[in-house]
């Protein structure tokens, strides 16, 4: 048999010298879910190829694999000529930009892989349904794909069940939200399925549970309705089921149990009801009723209403690498057996109501623990051994005693905030934590000074070590601009930290939010302020700084402090002036400047604040009329209101990071009154 070989992106044969393979594609890789953000798609458009296709392309009549995928060729047609390239097995044109038909022609091909999908919307781009009519003829076909925004209208195409011999069908992302065909047990074959992120929003057919030789079937947000089918049990074939967000109720049915290949289900963001599953709470029924061991390597259940304890029978599971059950109702201690499961990287339990002590040796190998919002209890592992680089540790809002000697190694996100730590604040290291960007260590009983080593991480963008024990001053190895200079958050309010604010501060030229509330800040406010041109919230109120507010010449809202919100300068001992230049900041919406010893009117100009929604000068030596433009500012509240202050900062926070601001909108209020209200921003990022 003649040997082939890779010459670039040419598959060629080392006999007939005849290639085999063209990949013309664009270089580069899809998200995990195989869609893109439009910045990625703008960055990556000078590179798409384009114009007409050559006909010097015809003479490669050896083709087995085309790859054209991912460019910008006009909607101009696939010539008819290419019907010469009878090979052909694989065809790629996924995102290429043809027009919105397809040549009758390549039915006569001998294609076993087609796709003509888009991976990311573009503007009148798609297929037509009648253009594709030809594909049920392509009797090797065994993988298409026509996911991703085309004008299919709101049906499946009829046509499709005729296309019988297919293994893998891909039809997500195309705004289907009729009735799904009853005729799918023609499909013998199938074992992909993927009808993902459509808008269906009709109860989950029985005609699914025909599909006995599925493997894998994603179903995920298409606002299916009603109970999981009983007759899923005759899927004993499927290893992938995924049901996430969508309208699911009731118990999740024991009738899972049976389906005995099952290793990665997600049944998450929907409606469920019960306790866990009998294939959970008791996995040896599959090995009584089919010889075969039921044992997942996923799990996800989140954001249900499950509840009920934990089942220690989880432990059994040993190949289980992930589990997922947060933001449930589950309550009762976390099992010790989870602590057997040792290829476990994965565990998310929070927001539930979990309770009792967890042993230090249950989770410090794990890559990615989330036990936030429990009252779980116990002392902290060290935390020494890790697989991934990109490591959470997020253990907020919980009972926890103890000490940290060394930060976690190969964390990127540390929160163990609101627990009862106490000792010195933990060690860093340039090299093993090198991917740190949020460290939260604010609500806990830490004391001393912070040390040095902090210095030590360049990566760092959120920095909250607020309402602990600390003093002394703030180390100076942070006056080096290349330490810390990707900081967006630092707050360190409420401790007991002695120093002036440094000038240094002024080279952090990305900071956003800076809080040194209630410490023992003294001396001026240094004018380098100034330069913070990304600053939206500075608050350093309840010190002891005196010397002038400064005066920022020259000050344009378009120019500098463009993005400034709050400030918050009040209890302190500061004289002088309010400088005019603050007028000029129209975005601001929040200025408290109370309980200092400011002097001299109050300028006509305040009524430029138009966005203004708490203002309080109380408490200082001002005199003079009050200037009738302030009864313009219709957006001003009688009083300070800190949940309008809060919901502003929870849009820059959202900005910064990944998903942990789920559901703050609307639990705001609540924690303005449940906590202080600086706290909650940083317990979602």
């Amino acid at each position: 048999m003649a040997k082939t070989f890779v010459l670039g992106k040419e598959l060629c044969n080392n006999i007939t010298g005849h290639v085999m393979k063209l990949d013309l594609s664009n270089p580069f890789l899809f998200d995990n879910q195989r869609y893109l953000m439009i910045k990625i798609v703008l960055h990556f458009s000078s590179k798409w190829l384009g114009g007409d296709i050559s006909p010097s392309l015809l003479n490669l009549k050896h083709f087995l694999c085309l790859d054209l995928s991912i460019n910008s060729f006009s909607r101009i047609q696939i010539p008819a000529a290419y019907s010469y390239l009878k090979n052909l097995e694989y065809l790629n044109l996924v995102n290429a930009g043809f027009g919105d038909s397809i040549p009758t022609i390549l039915e006569t091909f001998k294609l076993a892989y087609l796709q003509v999908g888009y991976a990311f919307r573009v503007s009148d781009y798609g297929l037509t349904v009648d253009s594709l009519r030809w594909v049920d003829g392509l009797s090797s076909l065994k993988s298409l794909d026509l996911s991703g925004w085309n004008n299919f209208n709101s049906t499946i195409p009829l046509w499709l069940s005729n296309a019988t011999s297919l293994k893998q069908l891909q039809l997500d992302h195309n705004s289907f939200n009729v009735s799904i065909p009853d005729n799918l047990e023609k499909f013998t074959s199938l074992a992909v399925h993927d009808l993902s992120s459509n808008f269906f929003g009709i109860q989950l057919p029985n005609s699914f549970c025909k599909l006995t030789s599925l493997v894998h079937m994603d179903l995920n947000g298409n606002n299916f309705q009603g109970t999981i089918p009983y007759c899923f049990k005759n899927l004993t074939s499927l290893a992938i089921l995924n049901l996430e967000a969508n309208y699911l109720e009731g118990p999740i049915p024991d009738s899972i149990s049976q389906m005995c290949s099952l290793k990665v289900p997600d049944l998450s963001l929907n409606q469920f009801n019960s306790l866990l599953p009998t294939l959970i709470r008791d996995p040896s029924d599959c090995l009584l009723n089919s010889l075969k061991e039921l044992n997942p390597e996923v799990l996800h259940l989140s954001f249900n209403s499950l509840s009920g304890t934990i089942p220690s029978e989880l432990g059994s599971l040993s190949h289980l690498r992930e589990l997922d059950i947060s933001n449930n109702k589950f309550n009762g201690s976390v099992p010790s057996s989870i602590g057997q499961l040792l290829e476990l990287v994965k565990l998310e339990i929070s927001n539930n109501s979990l309770s009792g002590e967890v042993s230090e040796n249950m989770y410090s190998r794990i890559d990615d623990l989330e036990l936030s919002h429990n009252s779980i209890s116990g002392r902290l592992p060290k935390f020494e051994e890790y697989n991934d680089s990109f490591r959470v540790i997020n253990l907020n809002s919980n009972k926890f005693k103890g000490t940290i000697t060394y930060a976690p190694l190969g964390a990127y996100l540390v929160d163990p905030s609101e627990n009862s730590l106490e000792g010195q604040l933990p060690l860093f290291d340039s090299y093993l934590n090198l991917s740190l960007t949020r460290l939260l260590l604010f609500d806990n009983h830490f004391t001393g000074e912070i040390s040095p080593s902090l210095c030590e991480i360049q990566s760092l963008i959120i920095v909250n070590l607020s309402s602990n024990q600390l003093s002394g001053k703030i180390p100076s190895c942070l006056a080096n601009l290349q330490n810390l200079h990707n900081l967006r958050i630092l707050d360190i309010g409420d401790n007991g930290l002695n120093d002036i604010i440094h000038p240094w501060i002024g080279n952090l030229w990305d900071l956003m939010f800076l809080r040194f509330h209630s410490n023992c800040f003294h001396s001026t406010i240094p004018l380098q302020l100034c330069q913070l041109n990304s600053l939206k919230v500075l608050i350093l109120s309840k010190n002891n700084l005196s010397g002038s507010i400064p005066h920022c010449r020259e000050l344009k809202y378009s120019r500098s402090l463009q993005f400034l919100k709050t400030i918050e300068l009040s209890e302190n001992s500061i004289p002088g002036q309010i400088p005019e230049e603050i007028m000029k900041l129209i975005g601001l919406q929040n200025l408290n400047l109370s309980g200092n010893c400011l002097q001299g009117r109050i300028h006509d100009r305040i009524g430029n604040l138009k966005q203004i929604e708490s203002l309080d000068l109380s408490r200082n030596k001002l005199s003079g009329p009050i200037p009738p433009c302030l009864s313009t500012l219709n957006s001003l509240s009688s009083e300070p209101n800190n949940c309008e202050i809060e919901l502003e900062l929870s849009w820059f926070y959202a900005g910064l990071g990944p998903g942990f601001g789920f559901g703050f909108m609307i639990v705001c209020c609540i924690l303005v009154f449940k906590k202080p209200w600086r706290a909650a921003p940083f317990q979602f990022l």
